[in-house]
Protein backbone atom coordinates (compact mmCIF):
# COMPACT_ATOMS: atom_id res chain seq x y z
CA UNK A 1 0.00 0.00 0.00
CA UNK A 2 1.13 3.23 -1.06
CA UNK A 3 0.05 6.57 1.30
CA UNK A 4 -0.41 9.73 -0.83
CA UNK A 5 -0.32 12.90 1.38
CA UNK A 6 -0.31 15.97 -0.28
CA UNK A 7 0.52 19.39 1.32
CA UNK A 8 -2.99 20.45 1.59
CA UNK A 9 -3.54 17.48 4.17
CA UNK A 10 -5.30 15.52 2.09
CA UNK A 11 -4.44 12.07 2.67
CA UNK A 12 -5.32 8.78 0.92
CA UNK A 13 -4.08 4.83 0.39
CA UNK A 14 -3.22 3.69 -3.40
CA UNK A 15 -3.00 -0.04 -2.92
CA UNK A 16 -3.38 -3.40 -5.01
CA UNK A 17 -5.56 -5.45 -3.73
CA UNK A 18 -9.14 -7.77 -4.77
CA UNK A 19 -12.17 -6.33 -4.00
CA UNK A 20 -12.83 -9.71 -1.85
CA UNK A 21 -9.71 -8.90 0.92
CA UNK A 22 -9.79 -8.52 4.26
CA UNK A 23 -8.00 -5.31 3.63
CA UNK A 24 -11.17 -3.70 1.89
CA UNK A 25 -13.59 -4.86 4.72
CA UNK A 26 -11.60 -3.05 7.57
CA UNK A 27 -10.71 -0.18 5.47
CA UNK A 28 -14.54 0.68 4.29
CA UNK A 29 -15.47 0.04 8.14
CA UNK A 30 -13.85 2.93 9.05
CA UNK A 31 -15.88 5.36 6.77
CA UNK A 32 -19.00 7.51 8.05
CA UNK A 33 -20.96 7.31 4.66
CA UNK A 34 -23.10 4.20 4.05
CA UNK A 35 -24.90 5.36 1.05
CA UNK A 36 -22.94 5.28 -2.38
CA UNK A 37 -23.43 6.34 -6.27
CA UNK A 38 -21.53 4.17 -8.27
CA UNK A 39 -20.04 4.73 -12.07
CA UNK A 40 -19.33 2.34 -14.16
CA UNK A 41 -17.58 2.34 -17.82
CA UNK A 42 -20.03 0.48 -19.92
CA UNK A 43 -17.81 -2.50 -21.10
CA UNK A 44 -17.02 -2.96 -17.03
CA UNK A 45 -20.39 -3.35 -16.40
CA UNK A 46 -21.29 -5.55 -18.44
CA UNK A 47 -18.09 -7.60 -17.96
CA UNK A 48 -17.90 -7.15 -14.31
CA UNK A 49 -21.17 -5.38 -13.16
CA UNK A 50 -22.52 -8.36 -11.19
CA UNK A 51 -19.58 -8.73 -9.41
CA UNK A 52 -18.79 -5.64 -8.45
CA UNK A 53 -22.43 -4.77 -7.25
CA UNK A 54 -22.65 -8.00 -5.11
CA UNK A 55 -19.37 -6.79 -3.67
CA UNK A 56 -20.69 -3.16 -2.89
CA UNK A 57 -23.62 -4.83 -1.17
CA UNK A 58 -21.10 -7.23 0.85
CA UNK A 59 -19.21 -4.27 2.37
CA UNK A 60 -22.10 -3.10 3.93
CA UNK A 61 -22.97 -0.05 1.33
CA UNK A 62 -26.77 0.93 0.54
CA UNK A 63 -26.68 1.75 -3.79
CA UNK A 64 -28.48 5.07 -4.21
CA UNK A 65 -28.14 5.08 -7.83
CA UNK A 66 -26.22 4.05 -10.95
CA UNK A 67 -24.98 5.50 -14.33
CA UNK A 68 -23.15 4.02 -17.29
CA UNK A 69 -20.91 5.94 -18.98
CA UNK A 70 -20.34 5.10 -22.64
CA UNK A 71 -16.34 3.55 -23.52
CA UNK A 72 -14.39 5.43 -25.71
CA UNK A 73 -13.05 9.31 -25.10
CA UNK A 74 -16.02 10.83 -26.85
CA UNK A 75 -17.70 10.28 -23.15
CA UNK A 76 -15.74 12.90 -21.88
CA UNK A 77 -17.41 16.06 -23.12
CA UNK A 78 -20.03 18.61 -22.00
CA UNK A 79 -23.05 16.70 -23.36
CA UNK A 80 -21.35 13.74 -20.94
CA UNK A 81 -20.58 15.44 -17.91
CA UNK A 82 -24.31 16.82 -18.29
CA UNK A 83 -25.94 13.20 -18.54
CA UNK A 84 -24.19 12.11 -15.74
CA UNK A 85 -24.75 15.15 -13.34
CA UNK A 86 -28.21 14.06 -14.23
CA UNK A 87 -28.41 10.32 -12.99
CA UNK A 88 -26.32 11.94 -10.01
CA UNK A 89 -28.32 14.63 -9.25
CA UNK A 90 -31.69 12.93 -10.27
CA UNK A 91 -30.63 10.44 -7.12
CA UNK A 92 -31.04 11.16 -3.48
CA UNK A 93 -27.73 11.90 -3.10
CA UNK A 94 -26.46 14.09 -0.14
CA UNK A 95 -22.71 15.64 0.50
CA UNK A 96 -21.82 12.96 3.19
CA UNK A 97 -22.68 10.54 0.89
CA UNK A 98 -20.27 8.89 -1.86
CA UNK A 99 -19.29 7.90 -5.26
CA UNK A 100 -17.90 4.88 -6.43
CA UNK A 101 -15.88 5.47 -10.04
CA UNK A 102 -15.05 1.78 -11.96
CA UNK A 103 -13.62 1.97 -15.16
CA UNK A 104 -10.62 3.27 -17.13
CA UNK A 105 -9.12 6.64 -17.41
CA UNK A 106 -11.99 7.99 -19.21
CA UNK A 107 -14.53 6.87 -16.85
CA UNK A 108 -12.13 7.88 -13.46
CA UNK A 109 -11.75 11.28 -15.43
CA UNK A 110 -15.46 12.07 -16.15
CA UNK A 111 -16.59 10.98 -12.81
CA UNK A 112 -14.06 12.92 -11.11
CA UNK A 113 -15.18 15.64 -12.84
CA UNK A 114 -18.52 15.21 -12.49
CA UNK A 115 -18.18 14.10 -8.51
CA UNK A 116 -16.01 17.40 -7.75
CA UNK A 117 -18.81 19.80 -9.26
CA UNK A 118 -21.88 17.91 -7.99
CA UNK A 119 -23.53 19.28 -4.55
CA UNK A 120 -19.68 21.43 -4.39
CA UNK A 121 -18.25 18.35 -4.18
CA UNK A 122 -18.80 14.71 -3.08
CA UNK A 123 -16.24 12.15 -1.87
CA UNK A 124 -15.21 9.25 -4.59
CA UNK A 125 -13.30 6.30 -4.00
CA UNK A 126 -11.40 4.85 -7.39
CA UNK A 127 -11.54 1.46 -8.91
CA UNK A 128 -9.18 1.61 -11.67
CA UNK A 129 -10.01 -1.05 -13.83
CA UNK A 130 -7.24 -0.78 -17.00
CA UNK A 131 -3.71 -0.94 -16.73
CA UNK A 132 -3.33 2.83 -17.86
CA UNK A 133 -5.77 3.92 -15.09
CA UNK A 134 -3.92 1.18 -12.40
CA UNK A 135 -0.75 2.70 -12.91
CA UNK A 136 -1.43 6.81 -13.88
CA UNK A 137 -4.82 8.67 -14.39
CA UNK A 138 -6.43 7.32 -10.78
CA UNK A 139 -4.20 8.99 -9.14
CA UNK A 140 -3.21 12.90 -8.19
CA UNK A 141 -6.40 13.91 -8.50
CA UNK A 142 -6.60 15.47 -11.87
CA UNK A 143 -10.19 15.38 -13.68
CA UNK A 144 -11.44 17.02 -17.31
CA UNK A 145 -13.26 16.72 -19.97
CA UNK A 146 -12.31 17.71 -23.34
CA UNK A 147 -13.38 20.71 -25.22
CA UNK A 148 -13.23 21.93 -29.39
CA UNK A 149 -10.12 23.72 -28.50
CA UNK A 150 -8.47 20.54 -26.99
CA UNK A 151 -8.14 17.65 -24.37
CA UNK A 152 -9.03 18.46 -20.78
CA UNK A 153 -9.61 21.79 -20.98
CA UNK A 154 -12.19 22.04 -18.56
CA UNK A 155 -11.36 20.31 -15.26
CA UNK A 156 -10.62 20.45 -11.62
CA UNK A 157 -7.90 19.29 -8.93
CA UNK A 158 -10.19 16.77 -6.70
CA UNK A 159 -8.59 14.30 -4.42
CA UNK A 160 -10.29 10.99 -4.02
CA UNK A 161 -10.70 8.83 -0.56
CA UNK A 162 -8.98 6.27 -1.93
CA UNK A 163 -7.84 4.42 -4.86
CA UNK A 164 -7.90 0.34 -5.27
CA UNK A 165 -6.59 -1.48 -8.00
CA UNK A 166 -7.74 -5.03 -7.79
CA UNK A 167 -5.70 -7.07 -10.73
CA UNK A 168 -8.94 -9.60 -11.65
CA UNK A 169 -10.11 -6.56 -13.77
CA UNK A 170 -6.47 -6.85 -15.74
CA UNK A 171 -7.93 -10.40 -16.82
CA UNK A 172 -10.99 -9.14 -19.56
CA UNK A 173 -8.48 -6.09 -20.38
CA UNK A 174 -8.48 -6.16 -24.47
CA UNK A 175 -4.70 -5.75 -25.51
CA UNK A 176 -4.45 -3.17 -27.22
CA UNK A 177 -5.64 -1.22 -23.38
CA UNK A 178 -2.25 -3.12 -22.18
CA UNK A 179 -0.53 -0.84 -24.42
CA UNK A 180 -2.61 1.91 -23.15
CA UNK A 181 -0.84 1.61 -19.50
CA UNK A 182 2.24 0.64 -21.01
CA UNK A 183 2.95 3.98 -23.02
CA UNK A 184 2.63 5.34 -19.32
CA UNK A 185 4.87 3.08 -17.42
CA UNK A 186 7.45 3.89 -20.50
CA UNK A 187 7.00 7.60 -19.21
CA UNK A 188 7.81 6.71 -15.61
CA UNK A 189 10.87 5.17 -17.33
CA UNK A 190 12.09 8.19 -19.13
CA UNK A 191 11.56 10.28 -16.65
CA UNK A 192 12.19 8.79 -13.19
CA UNK A 193 13.30 5.55 -13.28
CA UNK A 194 15.23 4.00 -16.46
CA UNK A 195 15.96 0.62 -15.56
CA UNK A 196 11.52 -0.21 -14.89
CA UNK A 197 12.06 -0.10 -19.20
CA UNK A 198 14.49 -3.08 -18.56
CA UNK A 199 11.65 -4.98 -16.04
CA UNK A 200 8.60 -3.27 -18.76
CA UNK A 201 10.32 -5.31 -21.70
CA UNK A 202 11.53 -8.79 -19.52
CA UNK A 203 7.66 -9.32 -18.72
CA UNK A 204 6.40 -8.15 -22.18
CA UNK A 205 9.19 -11.17 -23.65
CA UNK A 206 7.18 -13.83 -21.66
CA UNK A 207 4.46 -15.73 -23.33
CA UNK A 208 1.91 -15.14 -20.49
CA UNK A 209 2.74 -11.52 -20.09
CA UNK A 210 -1.19 -10.67 -19.87
CA UNK A 211 -1.32 -12.68 -16.78
CA UNK A 212 -1.92 -9.57 -13.67
CA UNK A 213 0.49 -11.53 -11.42
CA UNK A 214 3.54 -10.07 -14.05
CA UNK A 215 2.53 -6.67 -13.24
CA UNK A 216 1.91 -6.01 -9.55
CA UNK A 217 5.37 -5.13 -9.04
CA UNK A 218 4.96 -2.17 -12.30
CA UNK A 219 2.02 -1.30 -11.22
CA UNK A 220 3.48 -0.50 -7.87
CA UNK A 221 6.41 1.36 -8.76
CA UNK A 222 4.75 3.23 -11.39
CA UNK A 223 2.31 4.14 -8.08
CA UNK A 224 4.94 5.41 -6.23
CA UNK A 225 6.85 7.31 -8.72
CA UNK A 226 3.34 9.19 -9.38
CA UNK A 227 2.79 9.54 -5.44
CA UNK A 228 6.07 11.34 -4.71
CA UNK A 229 5.78 13.79 -7.36
CA UNK A 230 2.21 14.53 -6.21
CA UNK A 231 3.01 15.18 -2.93
CA UNK A 232 5.35 17.65 -3.75
CA UNK A 233 3.72 19.38 -6.37
CA UNK A 234 -0.32 18.59 -6.48
CA UNK A 235 -1.20 21.75 -8.35
CA UNK A 236 1.29 21.19 -11.31
CA UNK A 237 2.81 24.73 -10.06
CA UNK A 238 6.25 22.69 -10.64
CA UNK A 239 7.79 19.18 -10.64
CA UNK A 240 4.29 17.36 -11.58
CA UNK A 241 4.93 18.94 -14.97
CA UNK A 242 7.30 16.34 -15.62
CA UNK A 243 4.32 13.32 -15.82
CA UNK A 244 3.55 15.03 -18.74
CA UNK A 245 6.64 14.06 -20.55
CA UNK A 246 5.97 13.41 -23.92
CA UNK A 247 2.17 14.46 -23.81
CA UNK A 248 2.36 17.59 -25.82
CA UNK A 249 3.70 15.58 -28.45
CA UNK A 250 0.65 13.12 -27.58
CA UNK A 251 -1.79 15.83 -27.04
CA UNK A 252 -1.36 17.07 -30.52
CA UNK A 253 -1.54 13.50 -32.16
CA UNK A 254 -5.13 12.85 -30.69
CA UNK A 255 -6.30 16.32 -31.60
CA UNK A 256 -5.47 16.59 -34.75
CA UNK A 257 -6.35 12.91 -35.94
CA UNK A 258 -9.78 13.39 -33.32
CA UNK A 259 -10.18 12.16 -30.11
CA UNK A 260 -10.67 8.29 -30.14
CA UNK A 261 -8.99 7.82 -33.67
CA UNK A 262 -5.65 6.90 -31.79
CA UNK A 263 -5.63 5.91 -28.17
CA UNK A 264 -3.68 7.73 -25.39
CA UNK A 265 -1.42 5.38 -24.33
CA UNK A 266 -0.37 4.81 -28.24
CA UNK A 267 -0.14 8.78 -28.85
CA UNK A 268 2.34 8.77 -25.41
CA UNK A 269 4.37 5.82 -26.46
CA UNK A 270 4.57 8.18 -29.51
CA UNK A 271 5.31 11.54 -27.90
CA UNK A 272 7.94 10.22 -25.75
CA UNK A 273 9.52 9.13 -28.67
CA UNK A 274 9.35 12.55 -30.11
CA UNK A 275 10.14 13.97 -26.69
CA UNK A 276 13.59 11.84 -26.34
CA UNK A 277 14.42 13.27 -29.56
CA UNK A 278 13.72 16.63 -28.87
CA UNK A 279 16.01 16.30 -25.90
CA UNK A 280 18.55 14.83 -28.02
CA UNK A 281 18.16 18.05 -30.56
CA UNK A 282 18.41 20.26 -28.11
CA UNK A 283 22.09 19.09 -27.00
CA UNK A 284 21.44 16.29 -24.68
CA UNK A 285 22.58 12.33 -25.03
CA UNK A 286 19.17 10.31 -24.73
CA UNK A 287 20.16 6.96 -26.11
CA UNK A 288 17.58 5.66 -28.77
CA UNK A 289 16.70 2.21 -27.19
CA UNK A 290 15.52 3.74 -24.15
CA UNK A 291 11.86 4.15 -26.43
CA UNK A 292 12.54 2.28 -29.32
CA UNK A 293 12.75 -0.79 -27.65
CA UNK A 294 9.30 -0.91 -27.96
CA UNK A 295 8.58 0.06 -31.13
CA UNK A 296 7.31 -3.35 -32.49
CA UNK A 297 4.33 -2.81 -29.74
CA UNK A 298 3.18 -0.11 -31.33
CA UNK A 299 4.06 0.38 -35.22
CA UNK A 300 1.80 -1.75 -36.75
CA UNK A 301 -0.98 0.48 -35.33
CA UNK A 302 0.18 3.80 -36.66
CA UNK A 303 -1.09 4.20 -40.26
CA UNK A 304 -1.37 7.83 -40.06
CA UNK A 305 -0.24 10.70 -42.45
CA UNK A 306 -0.17 13.99 -40.84
CA UNK A 307 1.49 17.50 -41.66
CA UNK A 308 3.68 18.72 -39.41
CA UNK A 309 2.57 22.45 -39.61
CA UNK A 310 -0.61 21.11 -38.36
CA UNK A 311 0.61 19.78 -35.66
CA UNK A 312 2.68 22.55 -34.40
CA UNK A 313 -0.31 24.55 -34.61
CA UNK A 314 -1.91 22.42 -32.15
CA UNK A 315 0.80 22.43 -29.99
CA UNK A 316 0.35 26.01 -29.34
CA UNK A 317 -3.70 24.78 -28.05
CA UNK A 318 -2.06 22.98 -25.38
CA UNK A 319 -2.98 24.51 -21.86
CA UNK A 320 0.53 23.67 -20.73
CA UNK A 321 1.68 26.85 -22.32
CA UNK A 322 1.98 30.00 -20.43
CA UNK A 323 3.33 32.27 -23.11
CA UNK A 324 3.58 32.70 -26.77
CA UNK A 325 6.04 29.54 -26.67
CA UNK A 326 5.64 26.12 -26.91
CA UNK A 327 6.15 24.45 -23.44
CA UNK A 328 8.07 21.28 -23.15
CA UNK A 329 9.62 18.17 -20.93
CA UNK A 330 12.77 17.52 -21.81
CA UNK A 331 15.35 14.77 -20.58
CA UNK A 332 19.09 15.90 -19.51
CA UNK A 333 19.70 12.33 -19.28
CA UNK A 334 17.71 9.33 -18.69
CA UNK A 335 15.92 9.70 -15.15
CA UNK A 336 16.03 13.14 -15.21
CA UNK A 337 13.52 15.42 -16.55
CA UNK A 338 13.71 19.11 -17.08
CA UNK A 339 10.91 21.89 -18.74
CA UNK A 340 11.47 24.28 -21.67
CA UNK A 341 9.70 27.07 -23.24
CA UNK A 342 10.78 27.47 -27.18
CA UNK A 343 10.28 30.43 -29.38
CA UNK A 344 11.61 28.40 -32.11
CA UNK A 345 10.21 25.65 -33.89
CA UNK A 346 12.67 23.75 -36.14
CA UNK A 347 13.73 21.55 -33.36
CA UNK A 348 10.31 20.19 -32.64
CA UNK A 349 9.76 20.05 -36.28
CA UNK A 350 12.97 18.02 -36.17
CA UNK A 351 11.61 15.86 -33.40
CA UNK A 352 8.15 14.78 -35.57
CA UNK A 353 10.38 13.83 -38.49
CA UNK A 354 11.86 11.57 -36.69
CA UNK A 355 8.78 10.38 -34.81
CA UNK A 356 7.65 9.55 -38.48
CA UNK A 357 10.60 7.86 -39.53
CA UNK A 358 9.79 5.40 -36.89
CA UNK A 359 6.24 4.53 -38.09
CA UNK A 360 7.63 3.31 -41.33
Amino acid sequence: MISLKTKSTHEYSITTVHLNDTWCFEFFATKTFKRVFVILDDNVNKLHGIRISSQVKNWGFDVIGQSIVPSGEHAKSIKGWSNLLDDILGSSLRRNDAIFIFGGGVTGDLGGFAASTALRGVSIIHFPTTLLSMVDSSMGGKTGINHSSGKNRIGTFYQPEAVICDPDFLKTLPKIEWFCGIGEIIKYACIEKPEMANRLELVLQKKDWQNPKNWNTIIQESAAIKATIVQEDEKESGIRAYLNFGHTFAHALERVLGYGKISHGDAVFWGCLAACELSNQLGYDIPQDLVERFLPYYKERFNFKLEIEELIVAMYADKKNKSEKLTFIILEKPGKASSVHLSKTEPVKMAWDYMFSKTV
